[in-house]
């Protein structure tokens, strides 16, 4: 499941309530704003956030990082850039694609039930699996280690990677609003 692991994140819909916050406010009362020039509302205006409805592509949501976070005693790369491998992979399949909130579901099924992981997806470097890994054969524990989940499949999903079929799908998407 992505995110933004920055310490701070908002929503872009949070994001343009404040600058059309901050808009009306100047509109309302330009009077006790004398310190702002023309020209400083002119280029306020030309890069304040449009609101989501106004893109081209429908974006119902998204977020902006705002503040880094850092590992303990390590300031050199924020969180969100650093490589974590997941330690259950899933194919996308029909249902996570027209049905998004089934992904957690999916998700939930592989970890917590009799669900599956992508074959070859789990104990890799950088992630918790493989961690642990690399920590039982520095013990002499290496026979004893569990090699991840014991299930993988692709379960019957489409190994069409999902980014590719996002594009398609988005320009399928505008070709189709002319």
């Amino acid at each position: 499941m992505g995110g933004v692991r920055g310490a701070h994140s908002m929503g872009f819909q949070s994001i343009y309530g404040l600058v059309n916050s901050a808009g009306m406010v100047f509109k309302e009362s330009p009077y006790m704003l004398d310190f702002i020039s023309e020209d400083e509302v002119k280029e306020f205006i030309d890069v304040a956030p449009k609101p989501l409805e106004s893109f081209p592509i429908v974006l119902k949501s998204g977020n902006v990082n705002l503040r880094n976070a850092y590992q303990e005693g390590d300031e050199s790369l924020p969180l969100q850039f650093q490589y974590k491998a997941a330690d259950c992979r899933l194919y996308y399949t029909a249902e996570n694609i027209f049905h998004p909130e089934s992904i957690r579901k999916s998700a939930k099924k592989a970890i917590w039930s009799n669900g599956c992981c992508v074959k070859g997806s789990t104990g890799e470097v950088g992630s918790l699996e493989g961690k642990k890994n690399k920590e039982e054969q520095g013990n002499g524990k290496e026979k004893e280690r569990r090699k991840g989940p014991a299930k993988t499949s692709d379960g019957g999903a489409s190994r069409v990677p999902f980014g590719w079929f996002a594009s398609v799908m988005a320009i399928a998407g505008i070709l189709a609003s002319f």
